[in-house]
């Protein structure tokens, strides 16, 4: 099959790189919303986000790796590869879970906020931010320097 991007990356690469670009796009508009005090629609875009990221972690993710352990790269390239992803991979892991776990206790948290007995907020921001630089760095290092340079 083709790229979707005139690329030497096979389709799940790029198809990919679309669920993160998605992803993306949710978590900032997310955080726009939440800055307006539109908590319901934010709470919504979250579980959005988090499901998509899971949906892209089975079914795109984990078979574009397999898909390109056959790929030549050049030595320089493949030994950065291979020592950032499996961190990238952690990493992406624990904040998969973290936002499940903020998605399922926000959802059936209607308590107000002074009694509610963790404070959230900090651990919304540094998911926000962290996910973003995840999602930019397996753009940056799974995507192009497997297939574009």
């Amino acid at each position: 099959m083709s790229s979707l991007f005139g690329t030497r990356a096979p389709l799940l690469a790029d198809l990919v790189l679309v669920a993160e670009a998605v992803i993306a796009a949710l978590l900032v508009y997310a955080f726009a919303r939440i800055r307006r005090g539109d908590v319901n629609l934010h709470r919504r875009l979250m579980t959005l986000a988090t499901l998509i990221q899971i949906g892209a972690v089975i079914g795109l993710m984990i078979p574009a790796s397999m898909a390109s352990r056959s790929l030549y790269l050049a030595p320089n390239i493949a030994n950065f590869v291979r020592t950032y992803l499996p961190l990238h991979m952690l990493i992406g892991v624990l904040l998969l879970g973290l936002a499940l776990f903020l998605v399922l206790v926000m959802a059936n948290y209607p308590k107000p906020r002074r009694w509610r007995p963790i404070r959230f907020k900090l651990l919304m921001q540094v998911l926000l931010v962290t996910w973003l630089l995840t999602l930019a760095g397996g753009t940056l290092f799974s995507y192009f320097l497997k297939y574009v340079l």
